[in-house]
């Protein structure tokens, strides 16, 4: 996880990153090749989970909030669509009470106080317990 204690995430722009442009061939990519946009959250940060193409963050503050950005093709954002989000939005569908959270691939998931566990996104190995 890279952040800052004040409350920035950064977001890689993939622009460019894993492509060699003077070969035009492909190769393993380098922290000095990528972009990096500062997310600025009005909250801070507890927590930060990364996927294969998205993110999750939980707020910190009283509301714990669950929010997602990246890619949305397989529904892992949460937003009830499949639309690529660039910045941070809240899941407004996640009890905002004991929540942690998790993204790995194209899959999401939260886990409440109650061991309430919710999956969403990509469901091509029954990764989502359905």
């Amino acid at each position: 996880m890279i952040g800052s204690l004040n409350g920035e995430v950064p977001s890689i722009n993939e622009e460019n990153l894993c492509k060699d442009n003077q070969r035009g061939s492909i190769r393993k990519p380098h922290l000095d090749m990528w972009n990096f946009d500062r997310i600025k959250f009005q909250v801070k940060v507890a927590k930060v989970s990364a996927g294969k193409n998205h993110c999750l963050a939980l707020g910190a503050d009283r509301a714990a909030r669950v929010y997602s950005w990246g890619a949305g093709s397989s529904g892992q954002l949460g937003h009830g669509d499949e639309q690529d989000v660039k910045y941070p939005r809240i899941i407004k569908e996640i009890p905002m009470e004991g929540v942690d959270i998790l993204a790995v691939g194209d899959t999401s998931v939260a886990l409440d106080s109650l061991n309430n566990l919710m999956t969403w996104g990509s469901n091509l190995y029954g990764e989502l317990g359905t």
